[in-house]
């Protein structure tokens, strides 16, 4: 079940980066989820699930190669991102926050 909160945590970050009413917070929403999904990928690594046979989702030993260095990658981004939103503060970025985290999901 921990392993779908790696789809769950930014899909839900998505909704509300989506909602959220706010232009010059929005994108700390990127490394807030980016922080949990690193920290859950992490756990999952050193305390991976038992992978269950026929499983749609399941965190298999390739997962556990590329998932944390995709996530630490993302966490990196979004840091660089919150910094580049704020210098161009005159363009919206409710689309932009809410693909990248629908893409964090995926």
């Amino acid at each position: 079940m921990k392993e779908l909160s790696l789809i769950a945590i930014p899909l839900l970050a998505a909704g509300a980066a989506f909602l959220w009413p706010n232009e010059r917070t929005r994108p700390w929403l990127l490394p807030v989820a980016g922080g949990l999904h690193t920290l859950l990928a992490l756990w999952l690594l050193i305390d991976p699930p038992a992978l269950a046979t026929g499983a749609w989702f399941g965190f298999d030993p390739l997962a556990r190669a590329v998932l944390p260095m995709v996530s630490l990658l993302f966490l990196v981004c979004s840091m660089y991102g919150v910094t580049y939103l704020s210098i161009r503060a005159e363009r919206k970025n409710r689309v932009f926050v809410t693909a990248l985290l629908v893409m964090l999901g995926c």
